[in-house]
């Protein structure tokens, strides 16, 4: 069996996919290493020999939430981010910042894996997970996964951070805002002014 890494945008539910994930059986760590694997943003920034161990996967989450979730971003994660990829600006106004993260982020991952999925359909896709790491089936994966809430598993918002509209990443700035409606449409997500379903 290979180990799975996936990898993909902070704040993109990476706890809830951990947690889900581990109902069927699959033993990866957040941000750190499991038996089976880890789900961990930084491994963006990791050598290709150092993914070479892994079947790495892309996930992504609809760009609203993630860009206004990463306004509560600690610097320091900040500064891992701008230092690998350096189209992300650390000087720049922080809807922007997490706009060009959102962007270039998500670019790198889908470059360094097998394949990109929506966390939203994580339930459907776990058949798929299973099957390129060598696990067997789960039974009654859709039943197991549909009992974790991605609700459960978001960050206490002990720091409030700002509902974000695709109107306001266009204020922002107009050609970020159609490349990361561009890019979500490609995800699957809809077009019509980045409404969160």
């Amino acid at each position: 069996m290979s180990k799975l890494l996936i990898t993909g945008c902070g704040r993109s539910g990476t706890r809830y996919a951990t947690k889900a994930l581990a109902l069927v059986g699959l033993e990866l760590g957040h941000e750190k290493e499991g038996r089976d694997g880890q789900i961990n943003w930084r491994a963006v920034g990791w050598s290709p020999e150092r993914l070479a161990g892994y079947v790495v996967l892309h996930q992504v989450r609809h760009p609203l939430g993630v860009i206004a979730s990463c306004h509560t971003i600690m610097q320091r994660s900040w500064d891992y981010a701008c230092d690998v990829e350096p189209r992300i600006k650390k000087d720049a106004d922080l809807l922007d910042r997490c706009m060009q993260y959102w962007v270039w982020w998500n670019k790198r991952a889908a470059s360094v894996s097998r394949w990109t999925y929506r966390v939203e359909n994580l339930r459907r896709i776990v058949p798929s997970i299973l099957s390129v790491t060598g696990n067997p089936p789960a039974i009654g994966f859709d039943v197991a996964v549909g009992d974790v809430s991605n609700r459960d598993h978001s960050r206490a918002k002990s720091k409030s951070y700002p509902s974000v509209s695709y109107e306001d990443l266009v204020s922002a700035d107009e050609k970020l805002a159609s490349a990361i409606k561009e890019m979500a449409v490609n995800y699957g997500y809809d077009d019509e002014n980045l409404i969160i379903l």
